[in-house]
């Protein structure tokens, strides 16, 4: 089972369960990455089960492969969801600053999201930006394009990546789907 493990100064690691002895109560935890397991986690931590799913796109034009992969942040291998998937954008959207009169949404850059504050401190292996926590939807965008080359085009903005057929009554230009997610933790009422 994977287990996050944090307390009341912002630390915490992914860690999993790897043995548990019931007579002693005690877990034989392992950890995740490199990265954890660097914390020292006082009584009173926190201790959650944790679902950790990392979806990436896999781009190789040598080979045309083109994947959604899935894996869960530890160093299993990722497995392919979903084939011929050219595309994949996530931008996010967050609570302006404070101060800002503005009611909605603001766009966030990955530099916004990536030049602090740092939470817990700046020192910590773990930190992360704090602008992390104004996030309230995420946008995603994908595209897919049809399996076989013979139905389609010339690359362009009909078609990521070229096909061979020879006549437009033969394509079927690449599909972009566009959604935006909001999840419940990140939803703010707005008055």
């Amino acid at each position: 089972m994977t287990i996050l493990v944090y307390d009341n100064t912002g630390s915490f690691d992914a860690l999993t369960i790897a043995d548990v002895a019931d007579a002693a109560a005690q877990l034989t935890l392992t950890a995740r990455s490199a990265d954890s397991a660097g914390a020292i986690y006082r009584r009173g931590s926190t201790i959650v089960e944790a679902r950790i799913d990392v979806y990436s796109l896999k781009a190789d034009a040598a080979t045309a492969t083109f994947q959604l992969l899935h894996g869960d942040g530890s160093a299993a291998a990722d497995v392919p969801v979903v084939d011929h998937l050219v595309g994949l954008t996530f931008e996010y959207y967050g609570e302006p600053r404070p101060g800002d009169p503005t009611a909605a949404l603001v766009p966030l850059t990955p530099g916004d999201l990536a030049d602090g504050p740092w939470r817990p401190d700046e020192a910590n292996a773990n930190r992360w930006d704090a602008d992390l926590l104004r996030i309230r939807a995420v946008a995603v965008t994908i595209r897919v394009e049809a399996a076989a080359a013979a139905l389609r085009g010339p690359a362009g903005v009909l078609f990521a990546n070229g096909g061979s057929s020879s006549g437009a009554n033969r394509w079927v230009p690449d599909l972009e789907i566009r959604f935006q997610v909001s999840p419940r933790n990140m939803i703010v009422a707005r008055e």
